[in-house]
């Protein structure tokens, strides 16, 4: 008993300190500027609700700028 209460404690400690790591992950700025291509075509989908027919599946794609 005393040594799975000391595993769940040292597992949710690790856990703690590696969510406060990851939480600076997005507060640096890696690219200062970039270059959006909208609606690009990547699939298409079949939908059967309504009836069946095929929806067009599109992504924004974002790169960095000079690249």
């Amino acid at each position: 008993m005393k040594k799975s209460l000391l595993t769940i404690a040292s597992l949710c400690i690790s856990l703690g300190s590696f969510m406060t790591a990851n939480a600076q992950r997005y507060i640096t700025e890696v690219f200062p500027s970039f270059t959006k291509t909208a609606n690009v075509i990547y699939g298409r989908n079949v939908t059967i609700l309504g009836g069946a027919h095929l929806d067009t599946l599109r992504m924004d794609v974002y790169q960095p700028a000079g690249s």
